[in-house]
């Protein structure tokens, strides 16, 4: 992952492992309007989704997850890293995607579920 313009060192990337899994996120204050979508990969730093949307260096955004066993939380994540893509991808941006405000039942919620993978 990426923060700012900086790679993060090999220590910090192992101390953030990320997986991949069917989990999906929709910005939270889209609720109905908005179809979830899977995202890329996640750790307990943050996550890697594509997006349609033009985001921002440093934006914040109120986004909800959804895990294969039904439960949801709703987090604060910043955007990190931003990267267009070609017309022939899935979408239009690849984003990395740091939590910068998650409850700490939520935070104990995603690492049982990046635990059981």
């Amino acid at each position: 992952m990426v923060s700012g313009a900086k790679e993060l060192s090999n220590a910090e990337r192992r101390r953030y492992p990320r997986v991949t899994l069917p989990v999906y996120y929709r910005p939270a204050r889209l609720r109905a309007e908005y179809s979830a979508k899977p995202l890329l990969n996640i750790g307990l730093g943050g996550l890697r989704v594509y997006s349609d949307e033009p985001l921002h260096m440093g934006e914040r955004l109120e986004i909800e997850l959804f895990f294969a066993d039904n439960t949801t939380l709703t987090c604060t994540v910043k955007v990190v890293w931003i990267k267009p893509l070609n017309e022939t991808e899935m979408a239009h941006y690849d984003v990395g995607l740091e939590f910068i405000d998650i409850e700490a039942h939520d935070l104990r919620k995603l690492a049982r579920v990046l635990n059981s993978e």
